[in-house]
């Protein structure tokens, strides 16, 4: 009897560990799911994540409906965005000013060309959507190209050549020749915009002195 309580005694304790671990894991998944709840702002058709209201400083992952911004969240952001890179455009400019001792007639002219040159950069260089998808993405892409300052004509032509080639590839009854078009217009598109980026670089180095052009390669706006 006695070899019989020993031998069962180490099952039982066994047991009781495992229902007590089951308890604890149902306890915590219980508590999860309250407190993510409760980090979530409830509207009639969409769940929209607190985070947002204090600027983003407590962003977390979610499911793409838990990343879908009421339009009045996307325009107070967009706001805050804009007045954020506002100080840090003057800051970069003084910096500039400071870096390439030209007089204030001739840093103008220079930085007029400097802006024209970054804005076909960023052209280049187009904002891209969440890979994972969903709503949330869609509207941060939205959001950022609606902040994007200067003449976007090149960027809109490489979008546009870049879906309907996209949309051709998806259509099963395309044609070769329909296919090479389209991919023909796209590299056209892009080609352009290399060109256009070549002719501003010479167009700014044509009215620098050594020193300065050497200070602007170090900070990568020249190659």
């Amino acid at each position: 009897m006695k070899k019989f309580f020993f031998l069962t005694l180490p099952v039982l304790t066994l047991s009781c560990l495992s229902m007590t671990s089951t308890i604890q894991a149902e306890t915590h998944s219980t508590t999860s799911a309250t407190s993510n709840k409760s980090q979530t702002i409830n509207t009639q058709d969409k769940t929209y994540p607190v985070f947002f209201q204090d600027g983003g400083r407590r962003g977390r992952r979610g499911n793409a409906d838990e990343r879908t911004f009421t339009p009045e969240q996307i325009e107070q952001f967009k706001k805050r965005m804009q007045e954020r890179l506002a100080q840090r455009e003057k800051e970069n400019t003084d910096r500039l000013k400071k870096s390439l001792n030209a007089p204030a007639d001739e840093f103008s002219l220079i930085k007029s060309k400097i802006d024209a040159l970054q804005n076909l950069k960023r052209q280049a260089q187009p904002i891209r959507s969440n890979r994972r998808g969903g709503a949330g993405g869609q509207d941060f892409r939205q959001m950022f190209e609606g902040m994007a300052k200067g003449d976007q004509s090149y960027a809109k032509k490489i979008k546009a050549a870049s879906e309907t080639l996209g949309k051709t590839m998806k259509n099963k009854s395309a044609s070769e020749t329909q296919i090479e078009n389209n991919l023909s217009a796209l590299r056209k598109a892009r080609k352009s915009l290399t060109q256009a980026i070549e002719i501003a670089k010479e167009d700014l180095e044509s009215i620098l002195t050594v020193k300065q052009e050497a200070k602007l390669v170090l900070l990568n706006i020249l190659d």
